[in-house]
């Protein structure tokens, strides 16, 4: 929303960093809710949903951002957009538990499936949290690395580069850009959700992380 309040490119940039650094939460506090929430065999799908959400975030975000600012103004449009964070975290408040132990509306049986199938019952206050640096020590968390980085290289690529090139170098209007360059994203996260299920159907198979 404050990105709306920008009065030239200093303010921008310092507004777009400060909504990097908050949003840099999102992925660690999605994994760490996908642990405590659901069983060890769904983790992959799970993941892969949530990430795909951004996904779909963006292609919908395309056209209907180029269509407010074209009916209104950029300003308003950050506003609007912004505004429907807050009430996501309002309603996230109300609704999310931090343990599923400590959720009113879960049931016995549901509590059981979740924690009956981890290998580590997340959320213990008497286990130790390792230190950041030692998670380096391990081969899975350079290859996530690695990985993250590839994807974020190549949605960043669709999301900025893209817009520019379909308005410019193909002369399409605003509007028949928002619709073409939303094409890349909804095929992510389509396949993201694939690629998760299948990830977990490998695991259970006791194929090698």
């Amino acid at each position: 929303m404050a990105m709306g309040l920008a009065t030239g490119f200093k303010s921008l940039l310092a507004l777009r960093l400060a909504l990097g650094v908050g949003e840099a939460a999102a992925y660690p506090s999605n994994a760490g809710i996908t642990a405590r929430w659901f069983p060890d065999r769904e983790r992959a799908t799970v993941s892969g949903l949530f990430d795909s959400a951004s996904k779909f975030g963006g292609a919908v975000a395309m056209p209907l951002i180029v269509w407010m600012i074209a009916m209104v103004d950029w300003r308003i449009t950050f506003l609007v957009i912004g505004s429907v964070g807050v009430f996501w975290v309002i309603a996230w408040y109300v609704i999310y538990a931090e343990n599923p132990e400590d959720h009113k509306k879960i049931s016995q049986h549901e509590l059981s499936l979740i924690r009956n199938g981890q290998t580590q019952k997340h959320g213990d206050k008497s286990v130790r949290p390792m230190k950041w640096y030692k998670l380096l020590r391990y081969r899975n968390i350079w290859a996530m690395c690695i990985g993250f980085f590839t994807i974020n290289y190549t949605s960043y690529f669709f999301i900025t580069w893209l817009p520019t090139y379909l308005v410019k170098d193909k002369g399409m209007d605003f509007l028949k850009m928002g619709m073409v360059a939303a094409l890349p994203l909804i095929c992510g996260m389509v396949i993201e959700v694939i690629a998760g299920w299948v990830s977990d159907r490998i695991v259970h198979k006791k194929f090698s992380l």
